[in-house]
């Protein structure tokens, strides 16, 4: 048969479109990081709330270490990775010859803009010890923001306000009052308005000098730990409520909307908490017997994906608010990505992707660490 000029063209055509569809069906490759180490092990340490970046650190992980801490909660950071979930990529997001290890991380609303605080290695050239910086995750660029009420070089953390146009600082510790060192350990927070820069400071507590953030802010209330407690503050009175008198946090406290979750201890008995910040109470208070839980998330669906060790083994445990196992996944600090059912999180060297299909879990690799 003669295949006119055409007819070859048409056919070529459908062949290039055939191939198309087959390679646009195909799963992606994991993206690969080189890290010399071998003894290492990867923690997911915040994920954005639209679900397409995450900060990963790359932890020491000895077998000292690992005999000493099963948590892996004070594994020295060696550096720190941004992986953009969505596109499959990941680069090193600071030097580490310079900087240690960013923490207290906070999202803007759009999830394009992060804030994190540091610590410099190398603070001769510089006044400022405890940088804060604004990392734009579409250039990649990071900018130093100056914290113009202080004369000393002092750690604070931030947080972005989502129903403001506001940043707002945790001062933890001794505060340096113009010449006077004060006597009494006080930690503040500070309002930054970020259209004039101008700083007005709202409280000052012996009750919050070592508190912790917890990320989530709206226009009256502000809440954190201090001291294993949890604490609400008034922005409006500059009353300081205990929420929860009777109740011990004994994990890391993860956020979803206008919840927090965490593992709580009370009159000896842990349990999981899912508490509502708005009603003030708790939502969910769950019976927990799948091992020691270290941190718990919820998505839309109310399922919680619980970080435990059991048997001397990190494992995730998928759970409904009625407390049933509905699965399980070696591995730690998961997250859900925006709410949904997919879910991210670290085993070993990888990142992982754990998401249903036909009624299954089924996993796949996003990230390596490769010599």
């Amino acid at each position: 048969m003669n295949y006119s000029p055409m007819n070859k063209n048409v056919i070529l055509l459908l062949i290039h479109l055939i191939l198309l569809t087959f390679t646009g069906c195909e799963q992606k490759s994991s993206v690969f990081f080189r890290y010399s180490p071998n003894q290492i092990l990867l923690t997911i340490e915040s994920v954005s709330p639209n679900g397409e970046y995450a900060f990963i650190n790359i932890c020491d992980f000895s077998d000292t270490l690992s005999k000493m801490r099963r948590d892996y909660l004070i594994l020295p950071v060696k550096t720190q990775i941004i992986l953009d979930i969505k596109e499959y990529n990941c680069w090193q997001s600071l030097d580490t010859t310079i900087f240690f290890e960013a923490r207290n991380f906070t999202w803007s609303k759009g999830s394009k803009e992060m804030l994190f605080s540091c610590a410099l290695r190398q603070p001769k050239d510089t006044f400022e010890l405890f940088p804060i910086y604004s990392y734009d995750l579409q250039s990649r660029i990071s900018t130093n923001l100056k914290k113009p009420w202080l004369n000393t070089p002092h750690f604070c953390i931030p947080l972005f306000s989502h129903k403001k146009n506001e940043i707002m600082f945790w001062a933890p510790g001794v505060i340096v009052d113009t010449i006077l060192l004060s006597l009494t350990s006080f930690g503040r927070v500070f309002r930054w308005d970020t259209l004039q820069k101008s700083i007005i400071e709202i409280i000052k507590s012996e009750d919050i000098a070592s508190a912790d953030w917890i990320g989530l802010y709206d226009t009256t209330d502000l809440f954190i730990q201090a001291n294993d407690i949890l604490w609400c503050f008034s922005l409006s009175t500059d009353d300081i409520e205990n929420v929860l008198p009777d109740v011990q946090i004994v994990s890391k406290i993860r956020t979803f909307q206008n919840t927090i979750i965490f593992r709580g201890r009370s009159q000896g008995s842990d349990k999981i908490y899912v508490y509502d910040l708005e009603k003030k109470s708790p939502e969910t208070i769950l019976d927990y017997s799948k091992g020691a839980a270290l941190s718990a998330v919820i998505n839309n669906r109310n399922k919680l994906a619980v970080e435990s060790i059991k048997d001397d083994h990190h494992w995730i445990f998928i759970v409904s608010k009625e407390g049933v196992v509905l699965d399980s996944l070696k591995g730690n600090s998961p997250f859900w990505l925006a709410g949904t059912d997919s879910l991210i999180y670290s085993e070993g060297k990888k990142i992982g992707l754990a998401y249903w299909q036909n009624k299954q879990l089924k996993r796949e690799i996003i990230l390596e660490i490769v010599k």
